[in-house]
């Protein structure tokens, strides 16, 4: 008869054979836990005589099995989902997992609430990695900790989104007149919250596109830039990330027109009949394109243009006659009047 955990409970009685099987899923002693076994055997004859004897046996432990499941792919700022199946044939308590994300933030204690394999646990990652990230978990039980369990993911970028264009006079004007400066705002929305940003702007009116460092974290934007002429025209506005992924948007902005002023001189000041006068002057515009045109009412009935060169420009006239005759001298107003283009087609 053979007692398997010497326990005073016999396991196997009566038996002919000297051999005994104990089975793995013996539940009547210690099989389930690691440590020494006491088998006790009674040799006993037909009038009743028996003997004793007793062995022992070390049960080594065995480490849990842990296998990771979960996407190969995860993506910055989205929850990602591991998967842990474990399972252990002894009896070694409540088993835990620390879990390193591979990513730089903290490792991650969980202890499954049923102790029922397989168990869930989620996880963002707040930035992608450059090559392959590996995720590490550590099984422990109360004999101990385990080696560590890899799975490799690639934790993958998502491109920035720009939003909420606007352009508007920097000043707080409701209109943009030429020579003004236009504020361009925006607003980002990036998952990956520690991507450092590059901000390329096109202002549309013929000059180089700039270029402007946005700091890690940025979740908004303001730029100027003056536009000298008037017109109609489109900004193009570029976000790339530290990955190399961008969003492009374009809004318009409609730049008026100011009107030009002038200054001018007649020399000489008090012609007299059949003399001719020289008028001079300066055209102002804050429209550094523009181009102009100036009309001159002498007065006396007569119009002219002036040659106009540049920002300057002069004129000849010839009064006849004193108006109204047979007065010694008479007053004339002379009005100029400067009118812009951008293009000598438009006059």
């Amino acid at each position: 008869s053979f007692d398997f955990g010497n326990d005073g409970n016999f396991d196997v009685v009566g038996s002919s054979n000297a051999n005994a099987i104990i089975p793995a899923t013996w539940t009547g002693g210690s099989m389930l836990a690691d440590g020494l076994v006491t088998i006790l055997g009674r040799v006993s004859d037909q009038d009743g005589g028996s003997s004793d004897y007793t062995t022992t046996f070390r049960i080594n432990d065995v480490a849990p099995t842990v296998t990771l499941n979960g996407a190969g792919i995860a993506t910055e700022g989205a929850s990602y989902e591991l998967s842990i199946a474990f399972a252990d044939p002894g009896s070694d308590g409540a088993i835990s997992f620390l879990i390193d994300w591979g990513d730089g933030s903290d490792p991650e204690s969980v202890t499954p609430a049923t102790q029922i394999s397989p168990i869930t646990v989620d996880h963002v990652f707040v930035d992608n990695q450059a090559g392959l990230t590996t995720i590490s978990v550590i099984a422990e039980d109360d004999k101990g900790t385990y080696p560590a369990v890899n799975k490799q993911i690639t934790v993958g970028n998502v491109a920035p989104d720009l939003q909420d264009l606007a352009a508007a006079n920097a000043s707080g004007a409701s209109v943009v007149i030429e020579g003004d400066t236009v504020a361009l705002t925006g607003v980002i929305d990036d998952p990956g919250v520690l991507d450092g940003f590059t901000l390329t702007i096109d202002w549309g009116d013929g000059a180089a596109p700039e270029s402007f460092n946005l700091d890690t974290r940025s979740t908004d934007f303001k730029v100027v830039h003056p536009y000298s002429d008037d017109g109609n025209y489109t900004i193009t506005a570029t976000l790339t990330d530290d990955d190399g992924d961008s969003d492009v948007e374009t809004i318009g902005v409609v730049v008026d027109n100011a009107a030009p002023s002038v200054v001018f001189s007649v020399s000489p000041s008090s012609p007299s009949e059949g003399q001719a006068v020289t008028l001079t002057g300066v055209i102002s515009d804050i429209g550094t394109a523009d181009l102009h045109r100036v009309e001159i009412v002498w007065g006396d009935g007569a119009i002219s243009p002036a040659t106009v060169t540049g920002r300057s420009f002069t004129a000849t006239h010839v009064y006849e006659d004193d108006n109204p005759s047979g007065t010694s001298a008479d007053d004339v107003t002379v009005m100029v009047t400067a009118t812009d283009s951008n293009d000598a087609i438009s006059f």
